[in-house]
């Protein structure tokens, strides 16, 4: 086990990481450009496009899949997150997405730390801009470290972290909450192995501290992928160091460090828990194309492979050697007909992949990189569902994940396997014992053949629409350029006219630059007066003073879900995976047919002829409909339509709903119903959301006068609602927001019960007169979770004074 000791080495792998990021991202992101926002709505949404200059956005969009998923749910989160902290509100509740939802369950990323500490400094652009930097340095640093750990050279060490750090699958999901869980997987391998080897209580503290801070992460499926990656790793650990009672006392103390590192996690992961436990989660697992009956049947499916993934997926398994052969969505050119690039990512480089190969043929003579070379190929074998890996996708707990995304352990393992290889053919070249020509020609040869043959098969298969040989060719020119250098610097170094410092440089800037080459424009930035513009639509609903919520009919074109939120505008659609059942029951309902498992873009499709009174309880003032003559064959349902008065007609549509109930009100009349009774009647053309509130508890007080008072919202947050009523006689006071039992009451300070009302919504039985009510979001279970946090980062910081106070102690004696 080698050591990294000194600061000025940190400081010097830090700031060529920071250098090597900077270049990637481009320089001006710290100036005038925003990352992870896209450019998508500017040739998808009309009331988007006329809030930019003219002839700004012409061609295509530059990654639609930045559009998706960090332009549409990350950064909308980071502003809400970052708005909220900065008033001195921790967003345990968030009232605008979904009818309201648990803020902190979703992917909000609220604890993550980086994001924490940088928003208190930066406004939410360049927070957006810094988190991607920091991933990739922090990514990389930890690589280094963990490498050293493992007794690699020092210029090995750097390479493994260039190479982990810039590589496909870090930079393709590069601003999403995955990466901000997977940027600490070396730093907890390097704690564990550190620990394994014999260290102290700071290494429980540090592994402890690297759990929590992936916990915190916002993705739980990837801390489970890493968690069991780690478990793996210790487990044979363990076992090469035999069952001896050491070996089991350190593994023993790993799954300490583990367990105290969910616990400072505990603030994260109990509202999440929470929220998977209330909600309909879509199957995710690789296991949902072939469901398995019994254990049995899980047995049989797994040995025998899913043949549907592997047929759909492991062409794609051709990136590792050709990553822009099915072409990239930044060019708009990715072609393969399975899933996005993203998804199917594979490529770390061909650099790293020479050295791993390398590495595996002089296995005898590399100790461990046995292991890491079966754990890449084990991962990328579970990916792809194959036969008796796809077992794996049966198991409890990992089963229900998906899978696929194990790439990001095969392209970690490759990187270790890469960096233990890296060492080996710099002695063997020095000893004139590495036979570089051979094994460099047969590596071209494979890497260059591969594309050939898997061409010249799917023409065989027919069915797929490929590109020109040209366009294939110009796919393969980064490839020879990155082959040519390596070849050129081996020959160089043979000759000795490279010296073996210029030439383990040269290694790590071809690393880096085969990386730039092929994904250097994967994350393209938009100017920072771009991102979420005030449009001339978003300024109509913001001179309205009044709480009220939107819906937009074509989400897909204009304003989708999670696009209002940076507007701290109140929507009744959702773009998570995580929802609570009901409100998927209700949508389900309403839309007439269930959102597939892919589908996490939730939206109502409502139909104003039979949903107007559902319209109006659930307080949607204004709906968002296309104009035809800018969305030519775009239906718009409300033109006409009574009850909608068009407010606005350009770009889109703007319809004012006229009988839109306001967000609190009082019901003088209740019955106490079945939930799937209150569903129906609800969604019924002829319902009366104020005539009667549908309740499903038989122990809720009954009324029956009459709705003679009013509410009104004296402060509005997102845990807290204060409404004051006054009513001639007893009543029941509706929010229409989500119900959810982490919601308390009070009525002039007393405690009252919190009733499930109209299905979905929340209401709190009122005595006549004035009154009162708070709503209070504050579930048990969140408390808890703060101080078992507390306390659990109390330990870990006793534990990373035990060794300073023990020195102490020894001056002492």
């Amino acid at each position: 086990m080698v050591r990294m000791t000194r600061p000025l080495g940190h400081l010097a792998v830090v700031a060529g990481l920071l250098v090597f990021a900077s270049l990637f991202l481009g320089p001006r992101i710290y100036v005038d450009q925003t990352l992870f926002v896209g450019d998508g709505f500017f040739y998808v949404d009309p009331s988007f496009r006329v809030a930019v200059p003219p002839g700004a956005y012409v061609t295509k969009p530059r990654n639609f899949l930045t559009h998706v998923d960090n332009g549409l749910q990350i950064y909308p989160q980071l502003v809400h997150v970052q708005t909220s902290l900065s008033r001195g509100e921790i967003p345990w509740w968030n009232p605008y997405l979904g009818l309201g939802i648990p803020g902190v369950a979703i992917q909000s990323t609220v604890f993550e730390p980086v994001a924490l500490v940088l928003g208190r400094v930066f406004a939410p652009p360049m927070v957006s801009n810094l988190k991607g930097v920091i991933t990739l340095v922090v990514a990389g640093w930890g690589m280094v470290l963990f490498a050293r750990a493992l007794g690699v050279s020092r210029s090995a060490a750097v390479f493994a972290g260039v190479a982990f750090a810039f590589s496909g699958w870090t930079i393709a999901w590069l601003g999403r909450t995955n990466t901000l869980v997977e940027m600490w997987m070396p730093w907890l391998f390097w704690a564990a192995e550190r620990l394994l080897a014999g260290g102290g209580a700071r290494f429980v503290a540090a592994a402890a501290l690297f759990v929590g801070a992936a916990g915190m992460g916002g993705h739980p499926q990837t801390a489970v992928h890493v968690l069991v990656s780690l478990a793996v790793y210790a487990l044979w650990r363990g076992f090469r160091a035999g069952p001896t009672p050491i070996a089991a006392r350190r593994l023993a103390l790993l799954a300490a460090a583990v367990a105290l590192g969910l616990a400072v996690a505990a603030v994260q992961l109990v509202p999440t828990a929470g929220l998977i436990r209330d909600a309909e989660i879509p199957m995710q697992g690789r296991a949902r194309t072939e469901p398995a009956p019994n254990a049995a049947a899980a047995v049989v499916y797994g040995v025998r492979g899913d043949w549907t993934i592997i047929g759909r997926d492991l062409p794609t398994a051709l990136m590792a050697v050709s990553p822009l052969y099915f072409g990239t969505p930044a060019h708009s050119t990715y072609w393969f007909r399975g899933y996005n690039m993203m998804e199917m990512m594979v490529y770390a480089g061909l650099v790293p992949l020479f050295f791993a190969a390398y590495a595996g043929g002089r296995r005898r003579d590399v100790p461990r990189v046995g292991f890491w070379l079966v754990l890449a190929l084990g991962a990328l074998g579970v990916a792809y569902a194959l036969p008796v890996f796809n077992l794996v996708n049966y198991a409890p707990v990992i089963g229900l994940a998906n899978n696929g995304r194990l790439r990001l352990l095969f392209r970690f393992a490759l990187v270790v396997a890469a960096a233990l290889g890296y060492d080996r053919f710099l002695a063997d070249q020095r000893d004139g014992r590495a036979r570089w020509r051979a094994w460099l020609g047969g590596f071209a040869i494979v890497v260059l053949a591969t594309p050939v043959v898997m061409r010249l098969g799917m023409q065989a298969i027919g069915g797929y629409r490929l590109p020109s040989l040209s366009a294939a060719a110009w796919a393969q020119v980064g490839v020879v350029v990155v082959l040519g250098g390596l070849a050129a610097a081996a020959a160089l170094r043979a000759r000795r006219a490279m010296g073996a410092g210029a030439f383990r440089t040269a290694v790590i800037v071809l690393a880096f630059a085969d990386m730039w080459w092929h994904f250097g424009d994967f994350n393209p930035p938009i100017p920072t007066a771009h991102v979420y513009p005030e449009t001339p639509v978003v300024r109509l609903l913001h001179g309205d003073p009044s709480l009220f919520r939107v819906t937009a009919t074509l989400p897909d074109r204009f304003m989708p879900p999670d696009a209002k939120l940076p507007y701290r505008l109140f929507d009744v659609d959702l773009f998570e995976v995580l929802n609570l059942k009901r409100y998927t029951q209700l949508q389900r309902t309403v839309n007439g047919f269930a959102s597939g498992p892919d589908n996490t873009i939730r939206t109502f499709r409502f139909d104003p002829a039979r949903h107007g009174p559902l319209l109006n309880l659930m307080n949607v003032k204004y709906v968002l409909a296309p104009n035809p003559a800018v969305l030519p064959g775009a239906p718009d349902a409300y033109d006409g339509r009574a009850g909608f008065r068009r407010v606005y007609d350009n770009e889109i549509r703007v319809y004012e709903n006229l009988g839109a109930l306001p967000r609190a009100f009082l019901v003088g009349r209740s019955a106490v119903v079945s939930n799937e009774e209150a569903l129906a009647r609800v969604t019924a053309a002829d319902f009366d959301p104020r005539a009667t509130v549908l309740l499903e508890d038989p122990a809720s007080p009954r009324v029956a006068g009459t709705a003679s008072g009013q509410a009104t919202i004296a402060a509005y947050e997102a845990n807290r609602v204060v409404v004051r009523t006054e009513a001639a006689q007893p009543a029941y006071l509706l929010l229409s927001e989500t119900y959810h039992p982490g919601w308390r009451s009070r009525v002039d300070g007393a405690p009252a019960a919190v009733y499930p009302a109209d299905f979905l919504f929340r209401a709190v039985h009122v005595p006549a007169g004035r009154h009162e009510v708070v709503f209070e979001f504050a579930p048990t279970s969140y408390r808890t979770a703060k101080v078992v946090s507390l306390a659990a980062l109390a330990v870990v910081a006793c534990c990373f004074a035990e060794p300073l106070a023990r020195r102490a102690h020894r001056r002492q004696a």
